[in-house]
Order: C-alpha cells, then structure tokens, then sequence
C-alpha cells in the first residue's frame, strides 16, 4: 500500500500507513471505518490484544490490566506507550484506580473526548467507575464492537 489511509473515529483521524496507527490532522484518502480496519492485520500473539476486553463506553485500571497480564501496573503504562494500534487496540481505556485519566501519548484531552465519544461517564475530572475486563472469544467480532461497528452495518455492506 502507498501512502496513508485515513478513517474518522469520532473526535480523531486515524492514519495507517502500514505498520502502526497514528492520529493526524489531515489525510488525503479517506475510507469508512470498517475499510480501515479491513487493512489492519491484527497478531493473536500481540499481548495488548486484551485491551479488545474493554468494552466500548467502559474503562479498567492499570492495576485491573496488569494483573490480566501477569504484569505490575507500571508495566502496564511502558507497554501502552508502545501501542502501535492506538485507539484500534483502546488503550485510551486504561485509567488510574482512583479514575484520573492517567497519560496517554496524544495528551489527556485526546484521551478524554475519545472516552466521551465512546460514553464514559465523567464526575469531574475522573470516570465514574471502573469495569473489568471481558473475555474476547472472537478477535475481529470484538474489534467492530470496540469501535462501534454495528452487526447491520456489516450485512448491509455493498
């Protein structure tokens, strides 16, 4: 693929070039969200592929995700900097335990409309509540899902 192919995902463009994600200002191709994904190949053996076991208008802690991996939560930030699919892989999801947004590599107020576009909840400058982790049976299924890509959007695709 020459070039980059962009998507929009809310308050973002997402930008793939063919090795890894990135957010942007402007692009000159544009495809549909699902076009965008169709490029992505996705590695089972990835381990941030957990992050797929954060639904969509929920957040889980550093500690929660680090536990998932047999990591500590300060191991959990170092993996996420090195996220080369972000927001396709949600790492924007993960918050502190006390709900503070925690870092995030395009800057807390990137990661808070993406968590207010995707429906968290906010009390003040924190989440209102954490969930755990679900279990991911179907790796692609899950992904739609994460980004909102509903199952009629699917069948009715020409």
């Amino acid at each position: 693929m020459e070039g980059k192919v962009c998507a929009r995902y809310g308050p973002v463009v997402l930008s793939w070039n063919g090795r890894r994600v990135e957010l942007v200002d402007r692009c000159d191709k544009h495809v549909d969200l699902l076009q965008f994904v169709d490029l992505i190949e996705l590695r089972p053996s990835d381990p941030l592929i957990v992050l797929l076991g954060i639904k969509r208008g929920s957040v889980v802690s550093y500690k929660t995700l680090g536990a998932a991996m047999g990591v500590s939560p300060r191991a959990v930030g170092a993996l996420l900097r090195r996220n080369h699919l972000p927001v396709v892989l949600p790492c924007h999801r993960v918050v502190m335990s006390d709900g503070s947004l925690g870092g995030y590599i395009y800057g807390a107020e990137v990661k808070r409309a993406l968590l207010q576009y995707e429906g968290v909840e906010f009390c003040g400058e924190r989440v209102c509540g954490l969930s755990e982790l679900q279990e991911i049976k179907d790796v692609r299924g899950t992904l739609l899902e994460s980004l909102g890509i509903g199952r009629w959007r699917l069948k009715n695709r020409k």
